[in-house]
């Protein structure tokens, strides 16, 4: 018995079209980073046409999704630093992402002419050229990019109310406001908050697929995910149940061990706001989550064997807060236990 991954074309096509009826004249880069979050990028990218571009961290999946689809932008965001890979992007016409005074030495010193969206660091301190080598990066960069630069930036916080996201925000606006380029610094989180000014690009991941989404989009949830009952129990009051006998049954039920835990990468700790369903009813996870298996309190809900309790869907999730922990899970299931549904039936 297998857990299943269910993706549902339809309201992935859904929620790309209200970006573009929100936003007509702002270009869409959709997010397929690690693989499409582990939900293969070659399918959702087929759904996900209306995009006007992929962006991938992985110069592999660019060159891959270069060979299925001749007229998209596919921006690699994460290109090795090196001669070799900049050579080969530039051969299969993969925009690369410009993200150190290293990266532009190399082009400058070996004349590579490719596409470039030049990253600039704005406080996060991962990747990007600092701010004060900005003007001297976009001057060297131009000259071997085919068509204009485009600038982005990434923010640190996801609310853009925050001291910090305002903050790097201003600092943004009054960096660019002197160059004629495209800009991309919308990533789903500010999206879907409203984000003003929004720029030319938008980068949505996680918002294609219908999470955390904000109660004013009419996003639909694009992801099913459930998880094999293997055994169900009578549990007596007093008993208790996984590791530490950390908790308690205060009354007469019934448990359902399903076959998903941390070794999948389900959080060890949820949020009183996750919820897991069994027949549409919602119920709860009790005692510590193990490598393999969780316990579900079913209490008298009809249920056997080989039947599955709904970890996402219509009536459950456990991402709320959580919405990160989605690859790691699918990752690891399909290595083991998981099948792959693509459903185009809403």
């Amino acid at each position: 018995m297998n857990s299943v991954l269910t993706i549902n074309a339809n309201a992935l096509v859904h929620n790309i079209s209200q970006i573009k009826k929100r936003y007509p004249n702002t270009r869409i880069l959709a997010y397929l980073k690690q693989n499409a979050y582990s939900m293969s990028d070659d399918i959702v990218s087929s759904i996900l046409s209306a995009a006007d571009g992929f962006g991938v961290t992985d110069l592999n999946a660019a060159i891959k999704l270069r060979s299925i689809y001749a007229d998209k932008v596919i921006v690699d965001a994460s290109t090795p630093p090196n001669k070799n890979s900049l050579f080969r992007a530039s051969k299969q016409d993969i925009t690369v992402v410009v993200y150190s005074a290293e990266m532009i030495d190399i082009i400058e010193k070996n004349n590579i002419k490719g596409r470039y969206w030049l990253k600039i660091n704005t406080g996060f301190n991962r990747l990007g050229v600092p701010i004060g080598y900005m003007d001297e990066s976009i001057k060297r960069l131009q000259k071997f990019s085919k068509d204009k630069l485009v600038l982005m930036t990434h923010f640190m916080d996801s609310d853009i109310h925050s001291s910090m996201f305002k903050s790097q925000l201003d600092t943004w606006v009054k960096l660019t406001k002197a160059y004629d380029l495209p800009l991309s610094h919308a990533r789903s989180c500010s999206v879907l908050q409203g984000l003003s000014p929004i720029g030319d690009w938008i980068r949505p991941g996680l918002m294609l697929y219908g999470l955390d989404a904000e109660q004013s989009w009419d996003l639909k949830l694009a992801i099913g995910l459930k998880a094999p009952i293997y055994q169900i129990r009578n549990i007596k009051a007093g008993e208790y149940v996984g590791y530490d006998h950390a908790f308690q049954f205060k009354k007469d039920t019934r448990i359902a061990i399903t076959a998903i835990g941390y070794g999948d990468g389900f959080p060890l700790h949820l949020s009183s706001e996750s919820w897991l369903a069994l027949n549409g009813e919602k119920v709860s996870i009790v005692g510590k989550v193990s490598m393999d298996f969780i316990a579900v309190d079913i209490g008298n809900i009809e249920a056997k064997v080989g039947n599955y309790i709904e970890i996402i869907g219509p009536h459950a999730n456990i991402f709320k807060g959580y919405p990160f922990a989605l690859q790691t899970i699918i990752t690891n299931l399909k290595h083991r236990r998981m099948n792959v549904e693509v459903n185009y039936h809403v």
